[in-house]
C-alpha cells in the first residue's frame, strides 16, 4: 500500500497559502485517480482506492504543518505502511517558483513539516516531491511569506506545477522512482 501525503495547514484561512501546495497536489491526484478524499482518520483527511492495481491512501494531515509527522506516523501504524511506500508532497522555498524536484531521501532542508515527519518516523529515507515557491523578489520574512497567498501571475504558474507534480507522483508508483526523477526533475 502506498501513502501519498500532501503537506499544508488545515482550514479555510490557509487554503490558498503557498504552504498548502501539498494539499492542492492531493486534490489534483484525487481528480486524476478518482480517489475521493473525504474520510477523517489518523489525524488526517484521507481517501483510499487503487491506481494501476496498487492500493493507495491519499492524505492531508489535519495537524498543522509543524506537526505533520504525528499524522503520518498514525497512518503508517494504523495501515502498516512500509516506509519505502511513502511519498510526501510539499512546498520548497529553496526552489524557483514552479520547479519540481523528486528525491528518494535527504534532510528536511529547513522545512518544518518534513522535519516533523523525519523525526516521527526516525528516518530520512522518505520519497518526496518538492514544488518550488521561491519568487523572483527577496523575501524578508520566510514564515510570513509561506503563509501568504499567490498573486494571479504566480497562481497560473503554480497550478500548472501542481498538475505536473501530481503526474510525477503517480509516475513514481507506475514507472518507478528513477524514471520519475529522470522525467520530471
Amino acid at each position: 500500500m502506498f501513502l501519498i501525503a500532501g503537506l499544508g495547514n488545515p482550514g479555510l484561512l490557509y487554503a490558498k497559502n503557498r504552504h498548502n501546495v501539498g494539499f492542492k497536489a492531493i486534490n489534483a491526484i484525487s481528480k486524476l485517480t478518482g480517489i475521493k478524499v473525504k474520510q477523517v482518520r489518523c489525524k488526517s483527511k484521507i481517501g483510499k482506492g487503487t491506481y494501476i492495481g496498487q492500493e493507495i491512501i491519499l492524505a492531508k494531515p489535519r495537524t498543522y504543518m509543524n506537526r505533520s509527522g504525528e499524522s503520518i506516523l498514525s497512518l503508517v501504524q494504523s495501515y502498516n505502511i512500509d516506509i519505502s511506500k511513502i511519498i510526501i508532497i510539499y512546498d520548497d522555498l529553496d526552489l524557483t517558483l514552479g520547479k519540481i524536484r523528486i528525491r528518494s531521501k535527504g534532510s528536511a532542508g529547513g522545512h518544518n513539516g518534513l522535519k516533523s515527519i523525519i523525526d516521527c518516523l526516525n528516518t530520512q529515507d522518505i520519497k518526496r516531491v518538492r514544488i518550488g515557491i521561491n519568487p523572483s523578489f527577496k523575501i524578508t520574512d520566510s514564515a510570513q511569506f509561506v503563509l501568504s497567498n499567490f498573486n494571479k501571475e504566480e497562481n497560473n504558474i503554480i497550478e500548472k506545477s501542481i498538475l505536473i507534480a501530481s503526474q510525477a507522483t503517480l509516475s513514481i508508483i507506475k514507472d518507478g522512482l528513477e524514471y520519475a526523477m529522470n522525467t520530471y526533475n
